[in-house]
C-alpha cells in the first residue's frame, strides 16, 4: 500500500510496466507481481494512469463502489472518500466502468467522456468533457478551478499546501469560481486573488486559515 500524503505527488511504475501518478491524500493498494490471470488495484483518491496493453490480462481499479477496467489506455480517476461522486475520464483509448456486482450495467467510455458516480443518488452517468487534458494538469502543479464550489477549492488547497483551511459561513460553500494557478504560486498568493472583488475574505490564526463573508 502506498499512501500520498496532503501536499504530496508521486509516480510509481507497476510490475506489468504500467505507470500511475498519484496526487496529494491518495492511497493505492497493488501487487508487488500481478498473478497470471488478473490484474487489479484499489485507489482511494486521485490517481492518473497510463496502462501497459495486455489484451489477455485486462486492468482493473477498484475505487470504492465502481470498478474501472481496461486493456490499454490513459485515464484519470478521482475517488475521494469525503466527495459525493467518484468521476473517471478517459483521456486515450477505451475503458469500461462499472458499479462493482454490475457489470451487466458498464458504461464504455470514449477519449474525452466521463463516468460519474453518484454517492448518495448511487447512480452512473455519461459525460462529455470539452478538454479531458485540463483533469490531468495537477501533475504538474497547475491547480484549475472551473466553475466549482468554494467548499472543493478549499479542499484542494487543503491538500495541496497541507493547510487546515476552513469556511465559516455555510451559504459560501456552494459559492462557484473559476481561477487557474501555476505551480509556484504561495497559498497566500491564491487566497489573495480568490478573494479580490469577492464577498469573502480570509484571516489566519494559529495556522488555521478561516474563510469568512465581509461585512461591508
Amino acid at each position: 500500500t502506498l499512501i500520498i500524503p496532503k501536499g504530496g505527488e508521486f509516480q510509481i511504475q507497476l510490475a506489468d510496466g504500467s505507470r500511475v501518478w498519484l496526487n496529494s491524500e491518495t492511497e493505492l493498494r497493488y501487487p508487488v507481481n500481478f498473478t497470471a490471470e488478473k490484474r487489479r488495484v484499489f485507489l482511494k483518491g486521485e490517481a492518473y494512469f497510463e496502462v501497459s496493453k495486455d489484451a489477455a490480462h485486462p486492468f482493473k481499479v477498484e475505487a470504492g463502489a465502481i470498478i474501472v477496467q481496461v486493456l490499454g489506455t490513459h485515464f484519470n480517476v478521482e475517488a475521494y472518500p469525503e466527495d459525493t461522486q467518484v468521476k473517471t475520464t478517459l483521456l486515450e483509448g477505451s475503458v469500461s466502468v462499472s458499479l462493482i456486482g454490475k457489470a451487466e450495467e458498464s458504461l464504455i467510455l470514449s477519449p474525452n467522456e466521463s463516468a460519474i458516480y453518484n454517492k448518495d443518488k448511487k447512480s452512473l452517468t455519461l459525460h462529455t468533457e470539452n478538454n479531458a487534458s485540463e483533469e490531468i494538469i495537477w501533475r504538474n502543479g497547475t491547480l484549475l478551478f472551473k466553475s466549482i464550489p468554494l467548499q472543493e477549492i478549499v479542499r484542494q488547497l487543503s491538500n495541496a499546501f497541507h493547510t487546515d483551511i476552513r469556511i465559516e459561513d455555510a451559504d459560501l460553500q456552494n459559492y462557484r469560481m473559476t481561477a487557474t494557478f501555476s505551480a509556484g504560486e504561495t497559498l497566500e498568493e491564491i487566497l489573495s486573488l480568490l478573494c479580490r472583488n469577492q464577498k469573502f475574505e480570509y484571516t489566519k490564526t494559529n495556522d488555521i486559515i478561516t474563510i469568512t463573508q465581509k461585512l461591508n
